[in-house]
C-alpha cells in the first residue's frame, strides 16, 4: 500500500519541480526502478518535512515553558518566596514538561539529518542529480553524529536558526577543524534552496 503523504509546508517550493522533473526528465513509469525511487524521495521529503517543522513547535513550546518558569520565579518577591516557587509542583510539572519537550526536540533533530541523507543518496541514484550534496546536512550527519569528531554532547537552539547540535563549546585539540552546526532551520534551508535550483535549472530549456 502507497503512503498518504501530507501537503509539504517547509519544502513546499519543491513540489511543483519534482513532479515535472520525474514527469518530463525521468518519465518514471510503473513498475520500475526510477519509479520505485521516486515514491521513496516523495516519502523522505514528506518525512525531513514534518520533522523540520515538528522540531520548530517544540521549540516554541519549550521556549514557552521556559519563560513561563522563569517569569514565575521573577515574581516572587523575595529569596525565601523565588525557592518556594521553585520547589513548588507547578514548577516541578514545568521543569518536567520541558525536559520531555528537549528530549524530543534532539531526537526529531537528528532524525533529521539522518532521513535528510538518506534522501540525498536516492537523489544520487538519477544521472542528472548525482552529484548533488547539501553541506549542511553532510556536515552534521558525518562528522557530528554518525562519525562524531567530537564527543561533547552539548547542544541548544536560537529562535531564528533552529537546534545546533556539538557547536557551543569549543573544538577539542585536534579537532579545530570539525565543522560548527549552522542550526537545523539553516541546514534545512541550504538542502531545499539549493535543491530547488538544481531542479529548476535542469527544467529550464537552453
Amino acid at each position: 500500500m502507497e503512503p498518504h503523504l501530507p501537503p509539504l509546508r517547509f519544502f513546499a517550493s519543491l513540489g511543483g519541480p519534482f513532479d515535472r522533473y520525474f514527469t518530463d526528465i525521468v518519465k518514471a513509469e510503473r513498475p520500475s526502478r526510477e519509479a520505485d525511487l521516486w515514491m521513496e524521495v516523495e516519502e523522505r521529503l514528506a518525512q525531513i518535512d514534518f520533522l523540520v517543522c515538528h522540531a520548530k513547535r517544540l521549540q516554541d513550546e519549550h521556549w514557552t515553558v521556559m519563560r513561563a518558569q522563569g517569569d514565575a520565579v521573577q515574581r516572587a518577591p523575595a529569596p525565601s518566596d523565588k525557592e518556594r516557587v521553585r520547589a513548588s509542583p507547578a514548577s516541578r510539572q514545568r521543569k518536567s514538561h520541558a525536559s520531555a519537550l528537549n528530549f524530543e526536540l534532539k531526537l526529531s533533530t537528528e532524525a533529521f539529518y539522518y532521513f535528510a541523507a538518506r534522501f540525498i543518496k536516492v537523489l544520487n541514484c538519477f544521472p542528472e542529480l548525482k552529484h548533488f550534496e547539501a553541506p549542511g546536512v553532510r556536515n552534521v550527519r558525518n562528522h557530528l553524529i554518525e562519525h562524531p569528531g567530537v564527543t561533547d554532547q552539548s547542544w541548544g537552539y536560537s529562535a531564528n536558526t533552529g537546534p545546533a547540535l556539538k557547536s557551543i563549546g569549543p573544538r577539542p585539540p585536534g579537532k579545530e577543524n570539525v565543522p560548527l552546526d549552522a542550526g537545523l532551520f539553516v541546514n534545512a534551508a541550504e538542502l531545499r534552496d539549493l535543491l530547488e535550483r538544481r531542479l529548476r535549472k535542469l527544467l529550464t530549456p537552453d
